[in-house]
């Protein structure tokens, strides 16, 4: 399930599916069936909000190694020497949210440097997404370190699974939405009071619009 990618879906399927152009839309991914509000004027999709589904917060939900039923906060971890602290979240997938103090860190050096080497770790046996963050008036400005990716411009279930840490450290208030400045642009983040669920809003443009002949490519099809 990629958070960004479902509003992305969200619009196309409002917008060029009239039996579809109604909000709430219900979209089926291999995280469950997500329901997403749309805001459109005129017809054009202008933002997608999209209720991403209960964090999975203990060891063997998000999965941790070893497993058990404790909730991972502030817990210690090294990478390449470096001592950090992460929280652990998992929103159909894992991650681990490491919050930077450091006013004058630089974090797509720190994802760029650590990344690689926290999604291998031993304590993640099926790897994870890597969030180096931080707290600036009320915002979060957040890195991300994909699982098989590397950077990416943006990530929506790691701006989630940001905000509901930052709940679970006390550095933020569930029920309050947040915005997370990532490098492709800003996310709104709200953390249900009893974290039943998180919700996404976010913007959708469109981009280019192609066209593929699928009988072109039959021969290589199986």
């Amino acid at each position: 399930m990629c958070g960004n990618g479902i509003r992305c879906v969200a619009k196309v399927l409002y917008e060029t599916d009239p039996a579809l152009r109604r909000s709430p839309l219900r979209i089926e991914t291999g995280a469950g069936v997500l329901e997403c509000a749309i805001d459109a004027i005129d017809g054009e999709v202008r933002s997608v909000a999209v209720q991403m589904g209960r964090p999975r917060l203990t060891r063997s939900e998000i999965p941790l190694a070893p497993g058990g039923t404790e909730r991972v906060v502030r817990t210690a971890i090294a990478a390449s020497g470096r001592p950090f602290q992460f929280t652990g979240v998992s929103m159909g997938n894992p991650h681990a949210v490491i919050f930077v103090d450091d006013p004058g860190a630089n974090l797509r050096e720190f994802a760029e440097t650590f990344g690689p080497t926290l999604e291998h770790a031993p304590t993640f046996p099926h790897r994870t997404n890597v969030e180096f963050a931080r707290i600036r008036d009320g915002q979060i400005d957040l890195v991300v370190w994909e699982r098989g990716c590397g950077i990416t411009l943006a990530c929506g279930t790691g701006a989630c699974a940001t905000v509901v840490a930052a709940c679970l450290e006390e550095r933020s208030i569930p029920g309050r939405e947040v915005a997370v400045n990532l490098p492709g642009g800003t996310l709104h983040i709200t953390v249900a009071p009893d974290y039943a669920g998180v919700r996404m809003r976010g913007p959708a443009r469109s981009v280019f619009r192609s066209e593929l002949d699928l009988s072109t490519l039959a021969s290589g099809i199986r």
